[in-house]
């Protein structure tokens, strides 16, 4: 069986780590205790495997392992602990899912205490698995690396902050753009947590922060404002810094070619057919352009952006780095968005004159994704005007109405939607009737149309008998 584990065919080795999981069960306790350190040796080697089939039948046998022996499994906890760790926050869902039951089942309340005895064995294990060849386990690791940072005692944690901060710093560049959304918010999660340790770090990280509010996949975007929010609070002097990135990235979308025919058509008023039939007559252009579809890399069927060459570290397939997209500009204003909303909080009355340039990016519509532009504008409105207040808000309501208006009658869902969310929670926040004395007719229909709005009830009349 030991031998076997290293077995080059994956269904040889899942088939061992079931056996496995049957002597666990057949044994009694002091035979399994035993043989305790080849079983855990070989167990804690399957909890590495590359396979996600392999490695969840090494997760049964572990559990069974610590189950069976109790407290008697203490010993064998510097090497089977770290393993499950990361398993916790595996890219394969019944991986992740089996490990967080076991954890509880094994260790019930008791898991601080219990990583806290293995700290070194764990933070070391962590480092090197944020270097594996797989952006799944390199990914987990940082979710877990973020987990010891939060959950952890601060004193615990103190001596290793200044290794594992380095191994998150080598992720957060990281060609995958998962392993670098994770890196992000975990980099920020040992900032927050360990603030005067970091201090000296957020040098080196604050430029790769706003190189992430750049990038080319939205959720690393959001991640990347979402991080920079939380730092700035817990290091207030970074604040002015961030504002400036904020005002420099928030017009760049004006810099985005214009790829839309009807952009400044007058012909094709915003929502007209006119409209749409040119937005789908310039996309059916460029879906069908021979130039954009041929002779372009090829991708994995791992995370849809990994390539089949240049692999890392020898790894190849869905072990692959990530093709490094460049950034548009519509997408470093987007990311900008997300960073305004997440300074909203911290910087009211700077993010107050900032609503004015919210107008230009609801109405800019010359290229052919900005509906994903509009989509984010209508996705943060709600926290913005909750965050610095209504008076502030109401000044400059009138500039985003113009967008508002285009929104609603747009013919993408992502951005109509949105923005007739938005639409009900303004009416929420300064009144219905507040709001539409506003708009214009046209954009008071809008509204009365709009099913996700609130509906506007006059005020009470009485009725005079007759």
């Amino acid at each position: 069986l030991y031998r076997a584990c290293m077995h080059t065919n994956r269904f040889v080795r899942e088939s061992v780590f079931h056996t496995f999981a049957g002597l666990c069960e057949a044994l009694d306790v002091p035979v399994l205790q035993a043989m305790g350190d080849d079983f855990s040796l070989s167990i804690a080697q399957g909890m590495g495997d590359g396979w996600s089939q392999v490695r969840h039948a090494a997760c049964v046998a572990a559990r069974l392992f610590m189950a069976k022996l109790g407290d008697e499994a203490a010993p064998f906890y510097p090497r089977m602990v770290p393993r499950l760790c990361i398993n916790r926050h595996y890219g394969a869902e019944g991986v992740k899912t089996y490990s967080q039951e076991t954890w509880k089942l094994v260790f019930g309340t008791q898991g601080r205490d219990v990583i806290a005895q293995v700290m070194e064995p764990t933070v070391g294990f962590l480092i090197s698995q944020a270097l594996s060849d797989s952006h799944l386990v390199r990914e987990g690791a940082c979710h877990c690396i973020a987990e010891l940072g939060e959950r952890m005692d601060p004193a615990v944690m103190a001596p290793y902050v200044p290794s594992l901060l380095s191994a998150l710093l080598a992720a957060f560049k990281d060609e995958a753009w998962s392993v670098r959304d994770a890196a992000s918010i975990a980099c920020a999660q040992m900032v927050t947590s360990h603030p005067t340790l970091c201090r000296d770090r957020i040098t080196d990280l604050m430029p790769l922060w706003i190189k992430a509010l750049t990038d080319a996949v939205w959720s690393v975007r959001e991640s990347a404002a979402i991080s920079l929010g939380s730092v700035v609070k817990v290091h207030p002097e970074w604040l002015d810094h961030v504002l400036d990135q904020l005002r420099r990235l928030l017009p760049r979308h004006e810099e985005q070619p214009s790829d839309s025919p009807s952009g400044n058509d007058p012909r094709a008023p915003a929502g007209s057919q006119a409209a749409r039939e040119m937005r789908m007559d310039a996309k059916r252009k460029r879906d069908n352009d021979p130039e954009l579809h041929t002779n372009q890399a090829t991708f994995s069927c791992g995370l849809g952006l990994a390539p089949k060459s240049r692999p890392r570290h020898g790894a190849s397939g869905c072990c692959a780095p990530l093709v490094a997209l460049g950034s548009q500009p519509w997408q470093e204003t987007d990311g900008a968005l997300y960073l305004l909303r997440e300074l909203s909080t911290i910087a009211p009355d700077p993010i107050g004159h900032l609503l004015p340039q919210l107008g230009k990016v609801a109405t800019n519509d010359r290229f052919l994704q900005y509906y994903h532009m509009w989509q984010t504008v209508w996705k943060i409105i709600p926290a913005v005007m909750r965050a610095i207040g209504k008076r502030p808000f109401k000044r400059h309501m009138d500039e985003l109405l113009l967008g508002l208006e285009k929104a609603l009658q747009d013919d993408n869902p992502l951005a109509s939607t949105a923005a007739a969310q938005a639409a009900q929670a303004m009416q929420e926040f300064v009144g219905p009737s507040i709001l539409r004395g506003h708009c214009n007719p046209n954009l008071q229909h809008l509204l009365d149309c709009t099913p996700m709005a609130v509906t506007y009830i006059p005020p009470f009349q009485s009725l005079a008998m007759g």
